[in-house]
C-alpha cells in the first residue's frame, strides 16, 4: 500500500502545483496578445529548459543518497555551490548576448539570465528532498515556481494592469526569486554542513561526472517536449506559438499521475535491489497507465469544449493539435517511470540520453518538415511520433533488462486495485470519530 499512499499523496502536490500554472497560462492567455503570449511562453521554456540542469544534480541526488548512501546534507550543499557558480556563468553570458541586442529583445534575454542565476540551484535542493522522501517538500521546489510565479504575474497583470511581454515576464522572474528563498528556507537544517565540513572536491568531480550525462538528459528532454514551441515561434510566427503553448499546456497535464507516482517510487527504486527495482518500476507503470489512459480518451473528446471554456475563441486553432498532442502523452505515460530505473537503479543516464537525444531530433527535424505543411498541428505530429518511438524502445530496453514480461507493464493486478481499496477504507477509518470508553466509575 506505500505505493498507492505515496502516490496519492504526491498526485495532491501535483495538482495544486498544476492548478497553478493553469491559471497563470489563463490568465496570460486572456490578457496578453497572441504574439506577446507566443514571446512570453517561448522565454519561460528557455527559462525551463536550461534551468533543468538543475535536474540532473537532482538525478545525482538520487543516485548518491538513495543508492551510494551519501549525507543529505552533504550532497545538498556540494550542488548548490556547483548550480550557482553555473548560474552565475549564465547571467554573464545573458549579459553579453543582450549586449549586442535592442529594445524588448533586450530586455527579454537580461530577465531570462537573472532567472537562471538561481533556477539551477532551486532544482538541485529538490533533488535531494526527493532522494530522502521529503514528498511534500520535493513537490512544494517542482511547483514553487509556478505557485510564486503565477501568483506575481496575476496579480501584476490583474492588479496594475501591466499587459505586455516584458512586465509580465519580469513578474515571473521575481516568482522564481521568491520561490528560491522559500525552498533555502525549507532546507535549512542542512546548511550547517557546509561550514563545518567545507566542500567536498572528490564529491564534486563525481557529481559533475555523473550530472554532465543527467543534465544533457534534462535539458534534451525539456527541448524534445518544449521543441516544437520553439520552432513554431521561428517558422509560424510568435502568434502561432502562443496558440500551440496552450494545446502543450493541456497535453501535458495527462502526465500528471504518471509523474506523481515516478515522485512517490522514486526513493524505493534507488534502493531496492535490482530485482525489486524491477518490479517495482513494472507496478507504477501499471498504477500511472491505470488513470491516465482513462483521462487521454476523455480529454481527446472535450478538447473543443476545454479549449473555449479556458483560453477563448482566439485559441480555436489549438483543438487539432491539442488532440495530436494527447495521442503522443498517452503513449509517453511510462517514460520518466523507466528512466528512474535506469538513472537511479543501474546507474546508466547515458541510456536515457541517447533516447532523449532522438526524441530531440525528431522533434527538431519533424517540426521543421511538418509545420511548413501543416502549421503548428506538424508540431504536435513530429512531437507524438517522437514520444512513440522512444518510449516503445524504452520499454524493450528494460524488459530485457530486467527480465520481466511485456504483459507486467500493462496488465492491472488484483493487488494494483486492492491496494487503493485498501488506502481509501485507511482514510475513512482515520476520519471516523474515535470510540468513547468509559472508566471505572462512570454512569
Amino acid at each position: 500500500m506505500d505505493l498507492a499512499r505515496t502516490s496519492v499523496a504526491a498526485l495532491v502536490y501535483r495538482l495544486i502545483g498544476m492548478s497553478f500554472w493553469l491559471v497563470a497560462g489563463v490568465v496570460t492567455a486572456r490578457a496578453l496578445t497572441l504574439s506577446d503570449r507566443g514571446t512570453y511562453t517561448s522565454a519561460v521554456i528557455v527559462i525551463g529548459s536550461v534551468g533543468a540542469i538543475g535536474s540532473s544534480f537532482a538525478a545525482a541526488s538520487g543516485y548518491f543518497v538513495s543508492n551510494k548512501r551519501r549525507a543529505a546534507a552533504e550532497v545538498m550543499c556540494n550542488e548548490v555551490v556547483l548550480s550557482l557558480g553555473m548560474g552565475l556563468a549564465m547571467l554573464v553570458a545573458s549579459i553579453a548576448i543582450a549586449s549586442f541586442l535592442h529594445g524588448e529583445s533586450r530586455s527579454i534575454v537580461l530577465l531570462v539570465g537573472v532567472a537562471l542565476l538561481v533556477e539551477v540551484a532551486r532544482n538541485a535542493i529538490g533533488g535531494v528532498f526527493l532522494s530522502v522522501r521529503a514528498i511534500a517538500k520535493y513537490s512544494f521546489v517542482a511547483y514553487g515556481n509556478a505557485l510564486c510565479g503565477g501568483l506575481c504575474v496575476v496579480a501584476w497583470i490583474l492588479l496594475f494592469g501591466h499587459r505586455t511581454v516584458v512586465p509580465v515576464l519580469a513578474a515571473w522572474v521575481v516568482g522564481q526569486y521568491l520561490a528560491f528563498l522559500a525552498t533555502a528556507i525549507l532546507a535549512w537544517r542542512w546548511w550547517s554542513w557546509l561550514p563545518s565540513h567545507g566542500i567536498d572536491r572528490l564529491l564534486m568531480r563525481q557529481i559533475v561526472r555523473f550530472g554532465s550525462v543527467t543534465g544533457m538528459v534534462a535539458v534534451a528532454g525539456f527541448l524534445s517536449g518544449r521543441a516544437g514551441q520553439l520552432i513554431v515561434a521561428a517558422i509560424d510566427g510568435t502568434a502561432g506559438a502562443g496558440v500551440y503553448a496552450s494545446a502543450v499546456a493541456l497535453s501535458d497535464g495527462l502526465l500528471f499521475f504518471s509523474v506523481a507516482v515516478a515522485t512517490a517510487s522514486y526513493e524505493q527504486v534507488g534502493s531496492l535491489s535490482r530485482e525489486d527495482s524491477a518490479v517495482l518500476t513494472a507496478r507504477a507503470v501499471r498504477h500511472a497507465g491505470l488513470i491516465s489512459w482513462v483521462g487521454a480518451l476523455l480529454l481527446f473528446i472535450v478538447a473543443p469544449i476545454a479549449i473555449r471554456i479556458l483560453y477563448g475563441h482566439r485559441y480555436d486553432g489549438a483543438v487539432t493539435p491539442l488532440r495530436i498532442l494527447v495521442v503522443g502523452a498517452a503513449a509517453g505515460i511510462p517514460w520518466g517511470l523507466l528512466a528512474n530505473y535506469f538513472i537511479v537503479q543501474r546507474g546508466r543516464p547515458a541510456t536515457v540520453l541517447w533516447l532523449t537525444v532522438v526524441a530531440s531530433v525528431i522533434n527538431v527535424a519533424g517540426g521543421a518538415a511538418l509545420i511548413a505543411a501543416f502549421g503548428y498541428s506538424g508540431a504536435a505530429l513530429a512531437s507524438t511520433l517522437s514520444s512513440i518511438l522512444v518510449t516503445g524502445t524504452m520499454v524493450v530496453l528494460f524488459l530485457r533488462s530486467s527480465g520481466l514480461a511485456f504483459r507486467e507493464l500493462w496488465q492491472p493486478q488484483r493487488s494494483d486495485v486492492a491496494e487503493y481499496f485498501t488506502l481509501a477504507r485507511s482514510f475513512v477509518r482515520g476520519f471516523r470519530p474515535a470510540p468513547v470508553t468509559h472508566t471505572e466509575g462512570e454512569a
